[in-house]
Order: C-alpha cells, then structure tokens, then sequence
C-alpha cells in the first residue's frame, strides 16, 4: 500500500470517526416569545391551531402566523439576529380578524386549522414566490387571504355537514394546480368530524343555525310557489 493510499484511508478514518462523536448534537439558545391570553380548554375542538411559519411575501424572511381564541390571525416576526441577553418578545408585523364585517359575534369563527401556499404558475425564480393564507373556522368557514391578509373569498361549508357535527380533525392542501381553464390555483379541505351532544353547543352558533335553517324552509318553500304558478 501506498503512503497516499494509507493517509486517504486513515484521513476518511478520521473523518468517520469525528462525525459520529458529533452526530445528533442539538444546542438551544433564547431567541423570542410570543405572549398569548389564556383560555381554559374544556373540549378538544377548542384547541387552536399549532403557528405555521412561512414566507407570505416571498421576501426571503420567515414570518410565524398566530391564530388567536379572539377570531384573529396575527403575523410575527422572529427576531432573526443573535440574542444572547435572553428572551425578547417578537414583533407583531399585522393582524387580520375572522369576523364578519357587519355581525361582530366570535362564535363560529374561530380558526381549527390554516395552511399556507402558492396558487400563482410563475415560474420565474428571480421574482418573489408570493403565498395565500387559508383558514378554516370553527363554523365550516374557509377564507382564503393574500400575502397582505387581505380577504380573497370566502365559503361556507355547513350546509354539507348534518347538524351538530364539529371538526375532529381538518387538514387543508394549497397548491397551483388546476382543474377548470381559468383557475388561479386549488384549495383541497380534508377532515374528520364526529356528532357533539346537544349539551355542548354554544348557544349563539345553535341561533345562527337555526336562522340560516329556517332560510333555507323559506327558499325552499319561495321555490316551491314559483313552480306551482308556473305551472
């Protein structure tokens, strides 16, 4: 064997040797917080969403997306320099509220689950890969925002869902995909559900669905009319 054989074979040697004494070391260092109200958790479908992190606005800077028991989703940014005094709070970039704009009531639009993506086809990779936000309520509601958080649209899912189902579980696709000519990108909404007692209803979501049932008798019953004289 050669002598540059033999120090290639004891220099890999080495080498192998250093990597697993060092494999799986982790190390953890204060960098920023968030703080948060509290709120007792009686159910499970009370929980809130985990944050997400991601690039809304394609600046190359991650942002962590908060959703809050008040009806809100708050954008923050991590502190992305060294912080070696301890924790310091992270700022609050914006904020945008799951309410409706003209019935100001939080029950039903409390964010289970949001997902974050791209729907535009561009494939120029010097200009900035811009992503939506989609939320999922805790009414069967889907908004989709912008990267600003701006509302694009918005649907309700309850009337696919019999009475007094709630969310088990909700996951949400996001991609540039399309299925009709026309389309700027696909949102799939997946989910488990499960019948909750009657006991367990907030009051104001079982009004609103009674409101919105007793609509549908009248539509129905409206339709029914129309047919019968146009017969």
């Amino acid at each position: 064997m050669r002598k540059r054989d033999l120090a290639i074979l004891m220099l890999s040697a080495f080498a192998i040797f250093f990597s697993l004494q060092h494999e799986g070391d982790l190390s953890f260092k204060e960098a920023w917080f968030h703080l948060s109200e509290e709120y007792p958790i009686k159910y499970e479908a009370e929980r809130l969403p985990p944050p997400i992190v991601s690039d809304l606005n394609g600046d190359g800077k991650k942002e962590v997306l908060v959703a809050t028991h008040d009806a809100k989703i708050q954008v923050l940014e991590p502190h992305s320099r060294r912080v070696d005094e301890g924790f310091s709070e992270a700022r609050l970039l914006a904020e945008v509220s799951l309410l409706p704009d003209k019935i100001r009531i939080v029950s039903g639009r409390r964010a289970v689950a949001m997902a974050t993506g791209v729907i535009d086809r561009n494939y120029n990779h010097r200009e900035p890969r811009k992503q939506v936000l989609v939320v999922v309520t805790s009414g069967w509601s889907v908004m989709c925002f912008d990267h600003n958080l701006k509302k694009l649209w918005e649907v309700n899912l309850q009337e696919d869902f019999p009475h007094n189902a709630h969310h088990r579980e909700i996951a949400i696709s996001v991609s540039n995909y399309t299925v009709k000519h026309g389309d700027s990108g696909l949102v799939i909404i997946g989910g488990r559900m499960e019948m909750q007692p009657h006991m367990y209803i907030d009051p104001f979501e079982e009004i609103e669905m009674a409101e919105k049932s007793a609509e549908q008798h009248r539509r129905s019953a409206a339709e029914k009319e129309v047919n019968i004289h146009a017969v």
